[in-house]
C-alpha cells in the first residue's frame, strides 16, 4: 500500500523532476517497503507488549490491584495521546518535509514534552498524597517516570518523521525486554504486587526514554518550549481538542452504559469488540507512517490521490479482517470467551461495519492534518461525538449491547462521510487558489 502511495507522489512531481533510472526507482521502492515493514513491527512491539503486560498483571494480581494498574495505564494513555497531538503531530506536519530544520524543531518539541511530563508527573505525585496504598505508590512512580515516558513516545515520532522506524522498533524492543525481565523477577521472588508491576512497566519505559535521546543524539530544548507552543499552538491545540472529542465519548458511553442498561450488556459489548481491537496495530502504524508521507505531498491534488489510495487500502484490509472475525467458528469463540461468545453475534456485525468505516475515514483525516486544517476536525467531532453518545445511551436502554454497537457504527460512517466531504472541498479551494501550494502562507 505504501509503495503505491509513494508511486503516486512521484507521479505528482513528474512534471518538475528529472526522470530517474529504473534501478534507482526499484531501490527507492525497496526502501519504502522496508520502512513500512519496520513501522508495523514497531507498532506491534509497542502495542503488543503493553497488551501482554496488562494481561499478565490481570492474571497475577486480584481485581482491586488490577484496577489500580489499569488506572495508571489509562492516565499514561491519555497523557501520551494529548501530548502527541500537542507536540508530535505538529512536528511531523510542518517539518517532515523540511529535513534541514527537523533537528532543531525536534529539540523544541521534545522540550515541550518534557514540560508537559513534569507538569503531569507533579500532578500525579500530589494526587498520591490524598490516596492510600497501593494507589499511592503507583501514582508516585508514574509521576517520577512520566517525563521520560513522554520522551520515549516523542522519540518514536521523531524517528518516523525522519523515516527511521527501524530505530523506533529497536527502542520499543528494549522497553519490551526490560518489562519481561521485571515480570520474571516478580514471579521468581513472589513479589506480585501492583506497585512492583507499575515500577517494572514505568521505569523500563523511562530507561527507553533516556536511550532514545542517545539514539537521536538530541537534548530537549527546555528554553524554547514556550515559543514552540506560541508558534504551533494554532495546530496543536485543535489537535488536542480533536483527540479528546474522539476518545472521550467511548469512555463515557461505556461508563454510563450500566446505568441505562446492565453490566451484562456492557460485558457483551467489550467481548464483541476484543477481536477487532487487534486491527488497531495496523491502524496505529498506518498513522505514524502516513502522516509524514502526507506532509511531504507536493500539492493538494497529490494529497487527495494519496488519501484515496490509503483509505481504499485500509478499508480493504479492515473488510478482510472483519470477515475473518465474523467467520470464527463457534467452538473457537467459546474457547476464547466462553458462553459470552454466543451473545455477541449481532454486536460483532455492527463492529465489523464500524471498523471498515473508520478505516475508510483515515485518508481524509490525515489529509486535513497535512493541510493544517485541524479546526475542521474539531467541528466534525463536535457535531458527531455528542450525537453518537446520546444515541448510544438511548439505544443501550432500549436494545442493550446491539444498540450501543449500532450507534458506534452509525457514528463512524457519518464521521467518514463528513470528513471526506470537507477534505475534498478544502482541496478544491486550495487548488483553485494555488494548485502548487499545500498550505497558503
Amino acid at each position: 500500500m505504501l509503495d503505491l502511495s509513494d508511486r503516486l507522489l512521484s507521479d505528482g512531481l513528474a512534471a518538475d523532476e528529472p526522470t530517474t533510472s529504473a534501478s534507482s526507482t526499484s531501490e527507492a521502492k525497496g526502501d519504502r517497503l522496508r520502512t513500512a515493514q519496520w513501522g508495523v513491527i514497531d507498532q506491534a512491539l509497542s502495542s503488543g507488549t503493553n497488551f501482554l503486560m496488562v494481561f499478565l498483571v490481570a492474571t497475577l494480581v486480584g481485581p482491586t490491584d488490577f484496577g489500580v494498574f489499569s488506572l495508571v495505564v489509562i492516565l499514561y494513555t491519555v497523557t501520551i495521546g494529548s501530548s502527541r497531538a500537542l507536540a508530535g503531530e505538529p512536528l511531523v506536519i510542518r517539518y517532515a518535509s523540511r529535513p534541514n530544520e527537523l533537528r532543531s524543531a525536534s529539540a523544541a518539541s521534545m522540550g515541550l514534552l518534557t514540560a508537559v511530563g513534569i507538569a503531569v508527573g507533579s500532578g500525579c505525585c500530589l494526587a498520591a498524597i490524598a490516596v492510600s496504598e497501593p494507589l499511592r505508590s503507583s501514582l508516585l512512580m508514574l509521576g517520577v517516570a512520566m517525563p521520560w515516558l513522554l520522551m520515549q513516545d516523542g522519540g518514536r515520532v521523531v524517528f518516523f518523521a525522519r523515516s527511521e522506524p527501524r530505530r523506533a522498533a529497536a527502542n520499543d524492543a528494549l522497553w519490551a525486554v526490560l518489562q519481561m525481565i521485571g515480570v520474571g523477577v516478580a514471579v521468581v521472588t513472589d513479589h506480585l504486587t501492583t506497585p512492583f508491576f507499575v515500577a517494572t512497566w514505568a521505569f523500563a519505559g523511562a530507561i527507553s526514554g533516556l536511550v532514545v535521546l542517545v539514539q537521536l543524539r538530541l537534548l530537549p530544548d527546555l528554553s524554547d518550549w514556550v515559543r514552540w507552543l506560541r508558534k504551533h499552538g494554532d495546530l496543536g491545540l485543535p489537535l488536542v481538542a480533536n483527540y479528546v472529542l474522539t476518545t472521550a465519548p467511548s469512555y463515557i458511553l461505556f461508563a454510563l452504559m450500566p446505568l441505562v442498561s446492565s453490566l451484562r450488556e456492557l460485558g457483551i459489548v467489550r467481548a464483541a469488540y476484543l477481536p477487532f481491537s487487534a486491527f488497531g496495530i495496523i491502524l496505529q502504524s498506518a498513522w505514524l507512517l502516513l502522516l509524514p508521507a502526507a506532509a511531504r505531498a507536493s500539492t493538494p491534488k497529490v494529497l487527495l490521490r494519496l488519501a484515496q489510495l490509503w483509505s481504499g487500502g485500509l478499508g480493504a484490509l479492515a473488510l478482510v479482517w472483519s470477515l475473518l472475525v465474523l467467520a470464527i467458528p463457534a467452538r473457537v469463540g467459546e474457547l476464547i470467551m466462553g458462553d459470552t461468545w454466543h451473545q455477541t453475534g449481532s454486536v460483532r456485525l455492527f463492529f465489523a461495519g464500524a471498523l471498515v468505516a473508520y478505516a475508510i475515514g483515515v485518508g481524509p483525516v490525515i489529509g486535513l492534518r497535512a493541510l493544517e486544517s485541524p479546526r475542521q476536525l474539531v467541528w466534525i467531532r463536535l457535531a458527531i461525538s455528542p450525537a453518537t453518545l446520546g444515541l448510544g445511551l438511548a439505544f443501550a436502554h432500549n436494545f442493550g449491547a446491539p444498540g450501543v454497537a449500532f450507534a458506534i457504527f452509525a457514528g463512524d460512517i457519518l464521521t467518514a462521510l463528513v470528513a471526506w466531504y470537507i477534505f475534498v472541498k478544502i482541496v478544491r479551494i486550495r487548488v483553485a487558489d494555488n494548485p502548487r501550494v499545500m498550505v497558503p502562507v
